[in-house]
């Protein structure tokens, strides 16, 4: 297969033009603590990043950018990698005598929106904290989104590149052009990120500058900068409410709040993955909180607190801990893994397989045990009194099996660490499904107890994750190099 690579280039540049110019707001804060030995990574990496950026887009400025599909996995695919392996070089070059493989890991969590760390949050200084707190906020709804709703040069390949970041649930269409689309879904963002903001600034005990960096990874379900207890576990309930709220917010459907600002509220009510979704949270939350007060760990309202606030967090793959989880009856365990694995709805900045996946494989599970009973008889998949599509339902049976068999690799790649199976279990899952948190030694989210080796390959398990699976593992089969005329 011919590609055509000056449009690969540009539009990765792009891309890279919006990282370098994301780290600005990091440097101001640098500056305003004080940090001036820790900003020279930034500023240097953000320099060099808009001036290649600048250059190469200088250089073919005339050339129209069209990407076809093939191009547009493989634009995605390099573009994460490469937001990934730029955004390591502040924490590199912070003097704070950080390693590249940890670097790059703190650099791919806070990109796939991914609660999992491997250098100690209280420690980082302010200028880190906030470059990962962007990374957090702009790999929410997708770098590649907000390219495409800044730069409607791109034409109709921008739905090719749109259709590589989000290769399950499509980006909703609010409008004809889908650069309108991804404007009006980052105005619902931004709008969302300000709310959160101003409740958590009516917090006097957390102060502006956690408030801004907690709101900005939180409303992109990425987690709260808990880490380890030093702040998480020392939030206010007000506190710990916003939190919650907004981390299902940011999980839901953002089709949803687009209805309800347009006025069809009584439309964005009916939506049968949200309906769902807040079902499987309510019922994950009552188990938990039974379990908790049968093992007589907590008194009944503590209970109550941390069985919703755990399950909202490993549901919408925040992945915050307000509570020790580790030491939690079996059972509660058991309960947030299943949520880890639902994860949130489509559509959103949650990650893991998507309530409407899983709701969609349930139906067929039920289907089939119909069908064993009667098998002469027609029975479709119904989804809110609408058939469900053979070529949906035969989509939906390959991500969730291509899920499973992934989780088998990426287990059977950390077991090489020789940490306990739960630890390697619960990490493997945890990186996959961008949730960050698990259980056993990792139940914090702290991934340090892990090698270089395991560390990448949670990273890769992270950016495999946030793109869906598919942009990164078609790019690595034989068929997608094949000539565009050969048989697949």
């Amino acid at each position: 297969m011919r590609l055509n690579r000056i449009i690969i280039l540009k539009t990765i540049s792009m891309v890279l033009a919006v990282e370098g110019v994301a780290m600005i707001p990091s440097i101001i804060v640098g500056f305003y603590y004080g940090e001036r030995s820790t900003i020279s990574g930034l500023a240097l990496t953000s320099f060099l990043t808009i001036i290649f950026a600048a250059i190469i887009l200088n250089i073919y400025r005339g050339k129209k950018v069209k990407l076809k599909v093939r191009e547009g996995f493989l634009v995605a695919l390099l573009s994460w990698i490469f937001v990934c392996i730029v955004g390591a070089f502040p924490y590199l070059g912070s003097n704070m005598g950080y390693t590249f493989v940890d670097s790059f890991f703190e650099s791919t969590a806070g990109w796939t929106t991914t609660g999992e760390f491997v250098l100690p949050i209280s420690k980082m200084p302010h200028a880190i904290l906030m470059w990962k707190a962007t990374t957090n906020w702009l790999g929410g709804m997708g770098i590649l989104v907000f390219t495409i709703s800044l730069l409607p040069t791109l034409g109709k390949g921008a739905q090719n590149l749109a259709a590589s970041e989000n290769t399950g649930p499509q980006l909703t269409k609010f409008a004809a052009r889908l650069t309108d689309s991804s404007k009006i879904s980052y105005i619902i963002y931004i709008g969302l990120t300000f709310i959160e903001l101003i409740c958590l600034l009516l917090d006097s005990k957390m102060g502006n500058f956690f408030a801004v960096i907690n709101t900005l990874s939180t409303v992109s379900t990425a987690g709260i900068f808990d880490i380890g207890g030093e702040i998480a576990w020392g939030f206010t309930p007000y506190a710990r409410t916003v939190i919650s709220v907004f981390s299902i917010i940011g999980a839901m459907n953002f089709s949803i709040f687009f209805l309800i600002v347009t006025g069809n509220i009584r439309r964005a009510f009916m939506n049968v993955e949200a309906k769902a979704y807040l079902l499987i949270l309510s019922v994950a939350s009552m188990m938990i909180f039974a379990s908790l007060v049968f093992s007589d760990q907590y008194k009944i309202f503590k209970s109550l607190g941390y069985a919703v606030s755990q399950s909202i967090s490993f549901g919408s793959t925040s992945g915050f801990s307000v509570a020790d989880v580790a030491h939690w009856p079996s059972f509660a365990q058991a309960v947030l893994v299943i949520l880890m694995l639902i994860g949130g709805c489509s559509a959103s900045t949650a990650g893991s397989l998507k309530v409407i996946r899983v709701v969609i494989f349930f139906k067929l599970i039920m289907r089939g045990i119909y069908k064993r009973i009667h098998p002469n008889s027609i029975k479709p998949v119904m989804l809110k009194d609408k058939p469900v599509s053979p070529e949906i339902a035969n989509s939906v049976t390959v991500y969730i099996t291509l899920y499973i068999g992934l989780l088998a690799i990426g287990s059977l790649l950390l077991s090489i660490d020789n940490q306990d199976m739960i630890t390697t279990l619960s990490a493997t899952i945890g990186a996959l499904s961008n949730n960050g948190s698990g259980l056993g030694d990792v139940s914090s989210g702290d991934f340090s107890v892990f090698s270089p080796f395991g560390k990448i390959v949670s990273s890769l398990l992270m950016l495999i994750g946030r793109t869906e699976l598919y942009a990164a593992l078609i790019v690595l089969t034989r068929s997608f190099w094949l000539h565009d005329s050969s048989r697949m």
